[in-house]
């Protein structure tokens, strides 16, 4: 450059600006081994407090396949599907919270019974029933979890206390017609056309299970015998018992159960009705829950199995065969149709939504 254009070149800069600079041609090579250090130093300060954290907090996962077979009149019907259970340990960062979170996904067991019944298995609670059917129940929480993702591959039939909550529909194109169905007494909800004479059901009389039945009964026995168990006189032995239903109510109690629970606890001491109740619940645990002969049922639950797999999680079968399912998760509504907050009845239909078929949204 002349010098007469060096002094073009100095008129013609805009004021309060610097000169222009040759500046050095960039390096690639400089460039990529500077990314690459920024890189390393971001996975370094993100990755290793990740990895410390799962190394000191774990999650586990494994799936659960629960399979469940039925004899119906027309030969064995069974069904089975896959879902995925997750456990995750978390910091106890508060003193209430708890120190493992679990989620489910996947959907319900159905099996196809014929004629245009169906029988499902609901998946409510399937994160506790892994640990329930394949942990030991003595160890620590973690212990059992690790014990249940190492299981792969077993099978086990699930106890009757571990169930799941068997139902029907007597429309399946009304979500409202949902029945309870009793793993022991399957005919209760899906009817015989074989007649049954001479055959007497009075837990279906009292609206329970043949479970909830024996229950109660080894209550009734247990209260009964209470008292003896306990060393105390025969003659405290009605007041405690009465005492006791009257404490056992779940509802709200009238003014005249409260002044009637008052007179009977007079008639013994806190630490002779402590002692009772003490015997009770011994006595109770004590109690062998009979087991129902089923054989000459027109439908009888053969086995309810859970095993421990890696198959993938299955989808499809509850929106095929409810066509309403999708409409009611929309809406957020219970199978009564209603989407309101509070829970006003025992009926089944107002305490069951859609998550307790499928969990998630619409396929």
């Amino acid at each position: 450059m002349s010098r007469r254009d060096e002094g073009i070149a100095m008129t013609t800069q805009r004021p309060g600006t610097r000169p222009p600079v040759d500046a050095p041609p960039l390096n690639p090579r400089a460039t990529r081994r500077l990314l690459r250090k920024l890189a390393i130093w971001l996975l370094v300060l993100v990755g290793l407090p990740y990895l410390l954290y799962k190394l000191n907090f774990p999650t586990y996962s494994w799936g659960q396949k629960t399979t469940v077979t039925v004899m119906t009149p027309a030969g064995e019907r069974s069904g089975s599907a896959v879902v995925q259970v997750r456990w995750a340990d978390t910091p106890d960062i508060l003193p209430d919270a708890p120190s493992f979170q679990s989620d489910v996904r996947g959907e319900a067991t159905v099996v196809d019974l014929g004629e245009g019944r169906y029988l499902f298995a609901l998946i409510s609670g399937a994160e506790q029933r892994g640990i329930a059917v394949f942990g030991d129940g003595r160890s620590y929480w973690l212990e059992q979890i690790k014990t249940v993702a190492a299981s792969r591959g077993e099978t086990r039939e699930i106890p009757p206390a571990h169930r799941p909550l068997l139902v029907t529909f007597a429309d399946i194109n009304d979500p409202a017609s949902v029945q309870r169905v009793d793993p022991d007494d399957l005919d209760a909800s899906l009817g015989c056309e074989r007649p049954q004479t001479g055959d007497a059901f009075p837990w279906r009389e009292q609206g329970k299970t043949w479970r909830q039945w024996q229950e109660a009964r080894a209550l009734e026995q247990a209260r009964q015998a209470a008292a003896h168990e306990a060393g105390l006189p025969a003659g405290l032995s009605a007041a405690m018992v009465e005492a006791d239903k009257i404490m056992d109510t779940h509802v709200k109690k009238t003014k005249e159960e409260v002044a009637r629970l008052r007179a009977l606890q007079s008639q013994f001491t806190y630490k002779q009705f402590d002692a009772w109740r003490k015997a009770k619940w011994k006595l109770q645990r004590q109690f062998t829950l009979a087991s129902r002969d089923t054989s000459h049922d027109c439908h009888r639950l053969s086995s309810i199995a859970l095993a421990i797999t890696g198959e993938t999680v299955t989808q499809g079968r509850v929106e095929a065969v409810l066509g309403w399912w999708c409409d009611y998760r929309k809406k957020r509504a219970r199978l009564n149709g209603s989407n309101s907050i509070a829970v006003s009845t025992n009926e089944l239909s107002d305490n069951l939504g859609t998550g307790a078929f499928r969990i998630g949204e619409c396929s």
